[in-house]
């Protein structure tokens, strides 16, 4: 680790657990207990899948019938190929985008995007959705206006983590893969939960809920496995662009990130995840309680819950914000769950606000990135699917843009994780981003000492060092 020659920033003043970047303490693996819980639990469920699985193929043979199909099935597969190729190519274009074109032209982009949504409900007599869409614009317009000092630097940010993605683009090749393992999770899921309730209920009789708590439990297993999933993409893709930062001569750093996040990180990822799944299972349960609610006509029930769902969708959001930072020093520094959280609190009281004013704008960009996937991909499977099929074009028009998008928003997410760890490696070790590269470096130096002044670098080193700024 290379000393810079400010004071705070000796290597010998490093706090225990912090004594190198991506030296996990000789393979040591962090939160045991999480990785072995989560490893039962996902033997459990297959257990269950493979112990009533076999009654409920049965019963679905018997109960199924010719199910849909096409005259050309093999046009119709075609067309949602073809959907989620624009995706992923939108994506892609769109991030090398980010890295040439100035972000005020892409916010102003955004801002039209929005006006542009409120005409058409306006004119489609979607009122409240128009009063609603002014006030959300409104708020952001003034949000922008109030944030420009902070423009610069976020433009800085974007570009380097931009290129970080394009020289390292295993990481987004792993979020696909990952994406397809969530897709096989949630396939899988529901076939346990279909089979576990088909042995308790092979009726199909009404109980009156009797099986609330055992449906709590299998939507936390869902949201954890799904959880964990997503959060080993971040984890890679954050140990990829600090290694982008810290090693640009490391070899294969996607595969370095990812072997830690499945291994020595995999509890710390776990225990974090847990945290989350619990709170959307919480959600679901008070959804599906609200539903019967409004059923029974029960309006003070109904209200109660929906103001539950709100609070509890507040905590969820933010516990999930907190996460991705967190995860961000497991990635780096190898830290458990805990001394990571703990990292991410002294991170958020010396640039929090920062951090959350940079997130928001290149979120614009990120969020008007997706739109605009959705709509290509809309475009070019309802072409597509009125020429070669000729059938169903406008269902294949939505399923295509569904496609489109999602595939977007997966390398939108991937860009998300590397604007973050961009963020901390700038925060916390501005001396080894010079080092390793000066030229993007320089061009985040100078927009951070356009907005902050030229002593951020001392504050940087005391919040790495865990030292209050003076």
């Amino acid at each position: 680790m290379m000393a810079s020659n400010q004071p705070n920033m000796k290597h010998t003043a490093l706090p225990p657990g912090k004594e190198g970047r991506f030296k996990y303490s000789n393979g040591q693996y962090r939160d045991k207990f999480w990785y072995f819980l989560f490893v039962v639990h996902l033997a459990g469920m297959i257990a269950v899948g493979a112990k009533y699985g076999g009654a409920f193929i049965s019963e679905m043979e018997i109960e199924g019938g010719s199910g849909w199909s096409a005259q050309n099935p093999k046009s119709v597969i075609f067309v949602l190929f073809v959907a989620a190729i624009t995706g992923v190519s939108f994506g892609w274009s769109w991030l090398k985008l980010m890295k040439r074109v100035r972000l005020k032209t892409l916010v102003y982009m955004y801002f039209l995007m929005m006006g542009a949504g409120v005409l058409v409900l306006f004119f489609l007599n979607f009122i409240a959705a128009v009063i609603a869409g002014l006030c959300f614009a409104i708020t952001l317009v003034w949000f922008f206006c109030c944030a420009q000092q902070n423009v610069p630097f976020a433009e800085a940010i974007m570009r380097a983590s931009s290129q970080s993605l394009q020289d390292h683009n295993g990481a987004i090749l792993l979020v696909f893969f990952l994406a397809a393992v969530q897709l096989a999770w949630v396939i899988s899921w529901t076939f346990i939960a279909g089979s576990l309730f088909y042995h308790l209920n092979p009726d199909g009789v009404d109980t009156n809920n009797q099986h609330n708590f055992l449906m709590f439990i299998l939507l936390v297993s869902l949201y954890w496995t799904a959880e964990v999933i997503k959060n080993v993409g971040h984890v890679t893709t954050a140990g990829t662009v600090a290694s982008w930062w810290f090693l640009p001569a490391s070899p294969s750093p996607t595969c370095s990130s990812f072997k830690r996040a499945v291994t020595t990180s995999f509890g710390s990822i776990c225990f974090g995840s847990l945290i989350v799944a619990i709170l959307k299972a919480a959600r679901a349960m008070i959804r599906s309680a609200k539903e019967n609610a409004r059923r029974s006509d029960n309006m003070a029930t109904c209200v109660v819950l929906a103001l539950a769902d709100c609070c509890l969708g507040c905590i969820e959001s933010l516990v999930e914000y907190f996460n991705m930072y967190a995860y961000t020093h497991v990635a780096i520094y190898g830290e458990d769950f805990i001394t990571a959280a703990k990292s991410t609190m002294s991170l958020f009281r010396a640039n929090g606000f920062t951090a959350l004013i940079n997130d928001n704008i290149i979120g614009m960009v990120l969020g008007l990135g997706i739109f605009l996937g959705l709509v290509s991909s809309a475009c070019v499977s309802g072409l597509v699917a009125y020429v070669v099929v000729k059938a169903w074009t406008i269902p294949l028009l939505i399923i295509g843009a569904i496609i489109g998008m999602i595939m977007t928003a997966l390398i939108m997410n991937a860009m998300t994780s590397a604007v973050a760890t961009t963020f901390v490696c700038w925060a916390e070790d501005p001396a080894a981003m010079q080092n390793g590269r000066p030229n993007y470096f320089k061009t985040i130096s100078d927009a951070a000492n356009q907005r902050y002044g030229q002593d951020w670098r001392q504050n940087a080193g005391n919040q790495r060092y865990g030292r209050q700024s003076s």
